[in-house]
């Protein structure tokens, strides 16, 4: 056992240092269990434990690691310790929305050659054989997969986790599989008492296993016992020493006593192959007899009972205890005395309980000796050092900021990159259309087309479509009215790092500047007469990773974490003489145009005049392009469509008085043109080869409505959105916030907490997200496991936990340590009537109370007992469920999970 902590802040581990002084206030669970990020518990079940007692530990255990996990102490993925074996290689991960099996399905010998181990079962074969080999595998479901929804259940906020079924029969887990290389009479006297190994734990064959049902008894033992010469024997199992003595037997029968070593005993009647629970043992009576006075009894004794039936739930204990979410499959029929093959379907045990979470485990609830633990995820939302967030919001009811660190930069900037106008833009080339454009507070323009003309504090995005890229200002145009070009130059800065460039100095050619920029040489061009005012000089920005009339469209900007942001709006083309200024800038007609991918390459949309029809252009493309198509610029409805990437374009043309103008459009990857300024967010490559975007798209505000502007959907090109907010779910927990993640990791959320002026939260992980799950050995029986360990031990082996706090699970009459708490001085299990008198807890009922440990100073060990073994299920329920101060002296009795009731005095 660990105490697995994070690396705590200043004030966080001065909260640790005030230690028990601060006992007396109230610590609500999981504190102090669970607490700050920081991990110190142990769960104590006794030795012969109810099945429920174990799966009630189980439930506590889930809980606390994922509570760990929640305050941030399960960031760290942890590989099982035992033998284990990962259902990921180190080239084929499992990603968001991968099926757990899709890299590795079925599990034998080969990968746990303990659990898995091919074995031999001395019993009696269908063809008299009294041998037979067989061996065993895990065959994982397809339903099974790494998901972010509602988990695990609609009442909660959606996470990232493993979702799977409750439906066992068709959508498992996985099946836990025997097959025999030849069918097996198990009803058959030389195999009933015959034991037989199923993953990895001892069972064996009990003598109440009739024609249509297998019983197995669990770490079973056989004794011989005869009134004359042997009427007790000792036993041990699973740690504990027990007597069992043989009081009286009939033919059809047999009394037997068990005695623990601490001296405490009960006795039972049991009819022959049947069983009884006896001081937490199942006693079996094979076979009794009396015969001359003298009396014989042949006696199994196991820690469980467990009973496969054809089609039918696992069955345990002497109650017959439904396991839910189990099935039993015999190959061949109901007859268990020709079996070839078990299946034992495994699904999830109800809709409560359905899903795995990073840093937690589900154990095999029947065999007990595996489980499925899922460490943890490479970048859990919560892991600020590997993520970053691009943020969209309102700056005041008429513009809108974005907020992200540049790849070149050192923090977060703030960009306001939308401005909106109530009066409808101009014609100018390369700009947007209407009231709503690219720009900054005060309305100065930003730039997303090669070779657009801009002004002073005016601003454009120079690409570096491999290394970065940036948004730069223009701070400067100067114009000397000296002959000396040398005394020209432009100057810029770089919004994104605050840093400024020197003067660009002109170069030999009056009105070009050659310049180095973003680690790329570029053509710079310039104009205004040196007397006019300087705001309306121009310059205009050739991008280096274009050639001749080729022009580069919306380019984008490297982040720090490397995703690609790129500012769009719907964009004025003219493919004639594109921005008309002759010999000084592009005299032709436009050749190609290169839009953004992802990739470091552009798609390349390549544009061709026809010959004869002056107003008819053809669209041609590379392979990653389609639906190409050739028409009229001059026609009023004439568009052509083409892919870049996960990304559709639309060019249109526009009939004003310009010749062969157009407009190019962004699709909605639901349908239509996206007629307002976006921002598209590439993500890197996946591991599909593909680069998945995603778009925050904007309101009307002031176009045509009275409303503010704020963001009006985040639409994705991984999977369809279907709702006005798209997949975003949302939260139970806030019913402003709407969240959804995508393959790639990357968690969207759109807040709505001012319903006129929505904001979007983009949380980008460093590299794409990987689950690391392991089917592994379960180390303690009683289960555990994922990032805090296996944390559940038996009461024989509280003293190495003695240390820690600690949930005592299970009443003291068979669990050691529920009677320390219950008595300390007691020296035999405290059963039945002297619990109720000692707790005031009768049938029906169970207690959750808080005691000083009685094994270290300073530590606390909570009570969760019930009368009944289904009353300490509704104890566990009620602890991981509702309100329980865990402060000793505290305590609380129900009889529901929810009818909880604090203990007055």
């Amino acid at each position: 056992m660990f105490n697995f902590k994070k690396i705590a802040s200043i004030a966080s581990s001065t909260l640790l240092m005030i230690g028990t002084g601060a006992m007396a206030m109230a610590a609500n669970y999981p504190a102090p269990f669970v607490q700050n990020g920081n991990a110190d518990v142990a769960i104590v079940v006794g030795s012969s434990a109810a099945f429920s007692d174990t799966t009630a530990a189980n439930t506590i255990s889930t809980d606390l690691s994922q509570a760990f996990t929640a305050q941030g102490g399960g960031n760290t993925v942890v590989a099982p310790t035992g033998e284990s074996y990962a259902l990921f290689t180190s080239s084929s991960e499992l990603f968001m929305n991968s099926t757990i099996n899709s890299v590795r399905e079925t599990l034998t010998s080969a990968e746990l050659p303990t659990i898995l181990a091919d074995e031999t079962f001395q019993g009696q074969a269908s063809s008299g054989s009294s041998s037979v080999q067989y061996t065993q595998k895990i065959v994982i479901g397809n339903n099974p997969k790494v998901d972010f929804a509602q988990m695990p259940d609609s009442n909660s906020d959606p996470k990232a986790g493993i979702s799977f079924s409750t439906t066992v029969s068709t959508n498992p887990l996985y099946n836990a599989t025997i097959i025999f290389d030849e069918a097996v009479n198990f009803t058959h006297a030389d195999s009933i008492g015959e034991d037989i190994m199923l993953f990895g734990q001892k069972f064996t064959v009990g003598a109440a296993t009739t024609t249509s049902k297998l019983v197995l008894l669990k770490s079973s033992q056989t004794v011989d016992l005869t009134s004359d010469s042997q009427p007790s024997a000792t036993v041990s199992v699973e740690g504990a020493d027990y007597t069992i003595e043989l009081v009286a037997a009939t033919d059809t029968g047999a009394t037997i006593k068990v005695t623990d070593s601490a001296g405490s005993s009960d006795t039972k009647e049991i009819s022959e192959s049947t069983s009884k629970k006896i001081m937490g043992l199942e006693v079996s009576v094979d076979r009794a007899d009396e015969n001359n006075f003298r009396l014989t009894a042949t006696v199994s004794v196991g820690s469980n009972r467990m009973i496969l039936q054809d089609g039918a739930s696992i069955k345990i204990g002497t109650d017959e205890d439904t396991v839910d979410g189990t099935q039993a499959e015999f190959q061949g029929g109901v007859y268990t005395g020709n079996i070839s093959r078990i299946d034992v379907q495994i699904a999830a045990p109800d809709s409560d309980n359905d899903a795995i979470f990073p840093g937690q485990s589900f154990e095999d609830p029947v065999f007990g000796s595996f489980k499925f633990d899922f460490t943890g995820i490479n970048t859990p939302v919560t892991d600020t050092e590997n993520r970053e967030t691009i943020e969209v919001k309102a700056n005041g009811n008429d513009k809108m900021n974005v907020i992200f660190q540049s790849y070149a930069g050192s923090d977060p900037k703030t960009v306001t990159w939308v401005f909106n106008k109530t009066t409808a833009q101009g014609t100018t080339e390369g700009a947007g259309l209407g009231g709503m454009i690219l720009a900054d507070n005060d309305g100065d323009q930003i730039s997303v087309v090669e070779g657009m003309r801009v002004n002073k504090s005016q601003y454009v995005v120079i690409p570096n479509n491999k290394d970065g890229g940036s948004l730069y200002e223009v701070i400067s145009i100067h114009n000397s009215s000296s002959s000396t070009r040398s005394d020209d130059y432009v100057r810029l800065k770089n919004v994104l790092t605050g840093e400024e460039t020197s003067d660009l100095k002109a170069s030999d050619t009056e009105g070009s500047i050659t310049a180095t920029i973003e680690g790329k040489t570029m053509t710079i061009l310039y104009n205004g007469a040196s007397d006019a005012a300087a705001e309306i000089r121009q310059a205009r920005f050739n991008s280096p990773e274009s050639t001749s009339n080729d022009i580069v469209l919306f380019p984008t900007i490297k982040t720090n974490k490397g995703a690609k942001v790129a500012f769009y709006q719907p964009t004025r083309i003219n493919l004639e003489n594109f921005n008309g200024v002759g010999a000084a800038g592009y005299a032709g007609n436009v050749t190609s145009l290169l839009l953004p991918d992802g990739d470091e390459a552009y798609t390349d949309i390549d544009v061709a005049r026809d010959g004869t029809n002056a107003s008819t252009w053809t669209f041609t493309s590379g392979s990653t392009v389609s639906n190409v198509s050739t028409f009229d610029v001059s026609g009023t409805d004439s568009f052509a469509t083409f892919t870049a990437g996960r990304l559709t374009w639309n060019i249109t043309s526009l009939s004003t008085s310009i010749s062969n103008s157009t407009v190019i459009y962004l699709q909605n990857p639901e349908g239509g043109n996206i007629v307002r300024p976006a921002l598209i967010v590439f993500e890197e490559k996946d591991d599909g080869s593909l680069y998945h975007a995603s778009i925050v798209t904007l309101d009307g505000g002031y176009d045509g409505a009275n409303n503010d502007i704020g963001v009006s959907d985040i639409i994705r090109t991984f999977g369809a959105d279907a709702a006005s907010l798209g997949n975003e779910i949302q939260l139970e927990t806030d019913s402003d916030l709407y969240q959804d993640m995508d393959l790639w990791g990357t968690l969207f959320t759109l807040d709505k907490s001012d319903s006129d002026q929505a904001s979007a939260m983009i949380s980008y992980p460093d590299d794409q997200i990987e689950a690391t799950v392991y089917v592994s050995e379960s180390t303690s029986s009683s289960g555990g496991g994922g990032v805090l360990g296996n944390i559940v031990v038996k009461d024989s082996d509280v003293s190495t936990v003695s240390t820690k706090n600690l949930i005592v699970v299970g009443g003291s009459c068979i669990n050691s340590a529920a009677q320390k708490l219950v008595d300390s001085s007691a020296t035999a299990p405290i059963c039945g009537s002297m619990f109720t008198q000692k707790m005031q807890v009768s049938a029906g009922q169970y207690l959750i109370k808080t005691f000083a440990s009685p094994w270290s100073s300073g530590k606390v060990a909570t009570l969760v007992a019930g009368y009944n073994a289904e009353d300490t299920t509704n104890a566990a329920s009620a602890l991981t469920t509702q309100t329980v101060d865990t402060t000793a002296g505290m305590g609380y009795t129900g009889t529901t999970a929810t009818s909880i009731e604090p203990i007055t005095a």
